[in-house]
């Protein structure tokens, strides 16, 4: 259906996602000016990282302690269930708790895995109007977990408060975190946690430590440029960069009215939907407000390119996306320095304002921010993703009608037109959906069938699929065309699989009627659907046509194919959306016209098809063709890969790598394995695994079964701790058996390390500590400490016992493993490496009993765990229970 109609309607449901929720209750509400500063934040990396780096600066003392002593402050996590106990757990949460209030607004129904800026948009929405009218008194300050900020940033900022300016503008860049992670951590004071960073030290780090895409917006260097840039900068000197930034940072914001509409990401519309005076200020100078965004080196290095941008390049780049808000930014300059300003500040201000100038000059016309396009492509993928996790909310799932309570005049409409894709003949789509509706229904109506959609689009029959009692799977058809079935390997053959495509990714009709065998059951029934309501130059009848081989393919039989016709239709598509755009933009009269000229004409074009059947003329709107699967079973899994015709010659290697992905592996159990290969790719072993792999491969043999007798001693624990978990390579077997599992290195090369390959599926929390400087962040039901104890003075391993002890809870268990002392002269000389504390199983026996009531010592040799003799074990494993009162 046309997109604009679709993504209209599910605005709509976009303002009641981001409506206020009754389990959130504000921590503070000031009778007058507040503060709210907001971080939408979800995932255990994401919380690893902002406590390490970027919390310490948040703490400075001219930051959220400078803004907390100006205004009532509250600090709110927008983050999930799951993330907010992270949160809560982590030992500095009791430091920002002691600077200002701290709630949590919980967001799982707007967490979805992708489409961040769509759920960060949403979350901040959510909470602002959770305020109610308060919001007309508080200043939002929007954070994000990735900044490394200045000390007097946020003081500064409450200047402009006092003021009393609706909103504040901000610009920055990103430098490298591959470079920058242990240098910024050296800021960290160990004792206060804090990292107390003055703009000009920050800036001068910064600038030896610039981001690759930041390094491609330089206007004035010949290496690289940025095909999908937001912002220009040009070197005033080796210590001064001017900036100029059509995408800038909405950093704080004080709404001017409670009513507004979210038609666009945040950075997009924040300002001008909650703005509308215009009392809105840039903050020019980096002395006043500093911020740095550490990513990866390979984050977006995809869009650069070598050699300088011409203007041309750039205008077609920026001019894709631009807002009129985001050029009337680029007119302010904002200059970052390590050190004054120089003479010739001014001079560049002149040549980069003319450069701005002659860059928007030739750029098209700007983009609405309201229903931008950018957002309304978001959209559509949200509500996919909703739908393919079966996640809609129940404001989705109704039809309409018991939204609230619609007016009036809704309630008639609905009576006379239906709310598609269930229409009446007096609706001007009723020609496209009902042979369509009709096919679906039939195919529902048995329970015991298997249904599934494959489509790339959201439209009212998608909408309505989602909301069905049913489990229907979701496939995107960009990704089995992509991907082949690999993408949905793992799900049972389907009974019915309806296609849903537009103009816009018709062509994948190829790919998918290649894949569908491997689908579908014999007997299974197959229903294309074409729309083109939104392109009139697309030709159905033609497209069907010249792809006619792929509908008579052997596997299946084309049972018929309806084409829903009528140029008065058209025109009442094209009026119906003239008139949702006029609607939006407040030309009510003519709104109202063009709606009802176009309900007319496609209501008297149904009742010509009503008299005549499908005798209409023209291109047609829509177009079903329904299949039958014929072939059995046993030749639906041997569909013949690509052969060479007329000749001898071997296939070549992608040719057989081709072959390969359509047939799958010979036994069909084992296609989950190019599944998890095409899904997730190959996992990489860690840092201290892959050397163990590549010198001696039995060992690592031994430490997995460790972490196996570990599992099952654990087994059934609700939170448990991993102390030096090195690279975390075994830990997955743990976490197998228990509900938490918290993982603990003194070597932040190694965290880091378990960090980058962290997985949702896996998803283990991590942190640096150093047991020797206090107890871990408990308590836990379950701490196991494998190769540690070794490595730890003997003097000090009263100090190690302690600490472990202090972080168990009165119900917890601890496992500690060691190499035995006896064994040592066997041992590696790699191996021994760092034992200074190495024990016999009496001692180490001895030494547990001190802190626990019950200690069970077990030995161990190569992958075997046993009960046997002390001396001749090669490893030995403490199980304590009981933990003594003081212990």
């Amino acid at each position: 259906m046309d997109t604009r109609s679709v993504s209209s309607t599910w605005l709509d449901h976009v303002e009641l996602l981001s409506s206020p929720t009754d389990d959130y209750k504000p921590a503070i509400t000031a009778d007058g000016t507040q503060v709210k500063v907001l971080l939408a934040m979800w995932g255990n990396d994401f919380i690893e990282q902002f406590f390490a780096l970027s919390f310490p600066t948040l703490m400075a003392p001219g930051n959220l302690p400078g803004l907390a002593e100006e205004y009532p402050t509250e600090f709110v996590f927008l983050t999930g269930s799951r993330d907010r106990k992270a949160i809560e757990a982590h030992p500095e949460f009791r430091q920002l708790k002691a600077v200002c209030a701290v709630s949590f607004l919980e967001i799982d129904d707007l967490i979805i895995g992708t489409n961040y800026s769509t759920t960060v948009t949403l979350a901040y929405t959510r909470a602002m109007r959770s305020q109610g009218d308060k919001m007309l008194d508080t200043y939002f300050v929007f954070m994000v977990s990735d900044y490394i900020m200045a000390d007097g940033s946020l003081r500064n900022l409450a200047g402009y408060m006092r003021r009393g300016v609706s909103g504040v503008y901000a610009g920055n860049f990103q430098i490298a975190h591959d470079e920058v992670y242990r240098p910024l951590r050296e800021w960290v004071d160990p004792k206060t946690h804090v990292a107390t960073i003055p703009p000009r030290d920050l800036m001068r780090f910064a600038l030896n430590h610039l981001h690759p895409v930041t390094i491609a917006n330089f206007v004035d260097q010949p290496v690289s440029h940025n095909r999908h840039g937001n912002r220009l900068f040009w070197r005033i000197d080796d210590c001064t960069v001017a900036g100029r930034f059509f995408l800038m940072h909405m950093l704080c914001i004080k709404p001017e009215l409670t009513d507004f509409q979210i038609g666009s990401s945040c950075d997009f519309s924040f300002i001008p939907e909650l703005c509308p005076s215009g009392n809105v200020e840039y903050i020019t100078d980096s002395d006043e407000y500093l911020v740095v965004e550490h990513q990866m080196f390979a984050h977006e290095t995809g869009y650069l390119r070598g050699g300088p941008g011409s203007i041309e390049v750039l205008a077609h780049a920026f001019g894709d996306w631009s807002t009129e808000p985001h050029r009337k930014n680029a007119n302010t300059m904002v200059v970052f320095h390590a050190d004054g300003i120089p003479e010739r500040t001014a001079e560049v201000e002149r040549e980069s304002q003319a450069y701005i100038d002659a860059l928007v000059k030739k750029m098209p016309p700007a983009n609405p921010y309201r229903g931008h396009k950018f957002w309304v492509s978001a959209i559509n993928d949200f509500v996919f993703e909703l739908i393919r996790q079966n996640r809609m909310p129940a404001v989705m799932k109704r039809d309409g009608r018991d939204q609230g309570k619609p007016s009036y005049l809704r309630r008639k409409y609905w009576d006379i037109f239906g709310r598609a894709p269930h229409v009446t003949h007096w609706h001007y789509a009723w020609l496209d959906y009902k042979d369509l509706i009709a096919s679906i229904e039939s195919e529902l109506a048995d329970k015991d069938k298997k249904v599934a959609l494959i489509t790339d689009a959201i439209n009212p029959v998608t909408l309505w699929l989602g909301r069905q009692d049913r489990e229907i799977a979701q496939w995107r058809a960009s990704g089995i065309a992509e991907r082949g079935t690999t993408r949905v390997y793992g799900s049972e053959r389907v009974d019915c699989v309806i296609i849903l495509l537009e103009p816009s990714n018709a062509n994948l009709v190829d790919n998918l009627f290649r894949y569908l065998p491997k689908l579908v059951r014999p007997g299974a029934r197959i229903l294309l659907w074409i729309s083109a309501a939104g392109d009139p130059n697309f030709d159905i009848d033609n497209f069907v046509a010249s792809h006619s081989t792929h509908f008579f393919r052997s596997f299946v039989t084309l049972q018929s194919y309806k084409a829903a016709r009528g140029e008065r239709r058209r025109a009442a598509y094209q009026a119906m959306s003239r008139a949702q755009d006029m609607l939006r933009g407040g030309r009510l009269f003519r709104g109202f016209a063009n709606a009802v000229s176009g309900i007319v004409s496609g209501a008297l074009e149904n009742r010509k098809a009503l008299r005549g059947g499908h005798l209409l003329t023209g291109k047609p709107i829509s177009g079903l063709l329904e299949f039958k699967v014929t072939q059995k079973e046993s030749v639906l899994r041997q569909q013949p890969g690509p052969k060479r015709v007329g000749t001898a010659e071997p296939l070549t290697e992608s040719e057989k790598k081709e072959r390969a992905l359509e047939e799958g592996t010979k036994e069909t159990q084992y296609n989950n394995c190019l599944d998890v290969r095409d899904e997730v790719g190959f996992t990489r072993l860690g840092l201290m695994t892959n050397q163990v792999w590549h010198d001696d491969p039995r060992r690592l043999v031994f430490s997995l079964a460790r972490y196996k007798f570990v599992s099952k001693m654990m087994s059934g624990r609700k939170s448990v701790a991993e102390l030096g978990c090195g690279d975390a390579f075994g830990s997955r077997i743990v976490l197998q058996e228990v509900g938490e599992l918290s993982v603990f290195d003194f070597d932040p090369l190694f965290i880091d390390d378990v960090r980058d390959r962290y997985s949702d599926h896996w998803p283990l929390k991590s942190a640096v500590h150093d047991i020797l400087e206090g107890p871990l962040p408990g308590p836990f039901d379950g701490i196991y400490s494998l190769d540690v104890l070794e490595h730890i003075p003997q003097e000090k391993e009263h100090v190690y016992m302690d600490n472990l002890c202090a972080a168990l809870d009165d119900k917890g268990i601890a496992i500690i493993g060691m190499p035995s002392l006896e064994s040592q002269v066997h041992a590696s000389p790699v191996s021994k490496e760092g034992h200074v504390n190495c024990k016999t199983g009496k001692d180490l026996k001895k030494l547990c009993e001190r802190y626990f009531e019950s200690v069970f010592v077990f030995s161990m040799n190569d992958e075997v765990v046993h009960t046997g003799y002390y001396p001749m074990a090669h490893y030995i494993i403490a199980l304590c229970c009981h933990r003594k009162s003081g212990g």
